[in-house]
């Protein structure tokens, strides 16, 4: 696995971490992990783990 892919997978696993067991913001946790704005998040997420991230959230209460 390339560095770059390798990084994104821990930035986006940390982020299904704190969007499972915490209350913050959606777009606290793309800042806190390293993405610019909700926006490159958002997409980032969807793509990898096939849910949004508001969905994602939604399914772990």
């Amino acid at each position: 696995m390339p560095p770059v892919k390798y990084m994104q997978k821990v930035r986006l696993d940390n982020a299904k971490q704190l969007l499972m067991q915490t209350t913050l913001s959606v777009t606290d946790i793309a800042l806190s992990v390293g993405y610019p704005d909700l926006f490159t998040f958002t997409r980032a997420f969807t793509r990898h783990f096939g849910l949004s991230p508001s969905r994602t959230r939604s399914i772990a209460e």
